[in-house]
């Protein structure tokens, strides 16, 4: 595991060790915190995540862990090996493009909307 590590799902108490928010089911905790390492690069492409280790970081079982990889899997951001650990799925150059068209689409939309309607 990444010595960064997402801090949205995990605070820490006065001591400074990281507890987990109680207030939210395990599998959710443990989803948001591999989601936000995914999407803010902490878990690069190619990466093998252990359960154990983020059930470890989390101060979790490793079972929500494991819920939180299927769910990250069916998303496409993780590719599930037994007894192995969770690959992070690399995004390809087609899956930017079409990304990037996507967002340019969109935005040249919004520029239009808003440059015809008049006012201030």
């Amino acid at each position: 595991m990444s010595n960064t590590t997402p801090s949205e799902s995990v605070s820490t108490n006065t001591a400074g060790t990281p507890h987990p928010d109680d207030s939210q089911p395990a599998a959710d905790r443990a989803y948001r915190h591999v989601k936000a390492g995914l999407l803010d690069g902490s878990y690069p492409d190619g990466h093998l995540l252990s359960e154990g280790e983020i059930a470890q970081h989390l101060r979790m079982s490793r079972t929500p862990v494991r819920e939180a990889f299927l769910h990250l899997q069916a998303e496409g951001f993780l590719r599930l090996y037994p007894k192995r650990g969770a690959l992070v799925v690399p995004i390809t150059p087609a899956e930017t493009r079409s990304l990037l068209e996507a967002r340019l689409a969109l935005e040249s939309f919004a520029i239009d909307k808003i440059t015809a309607t008049p006012g201030p």
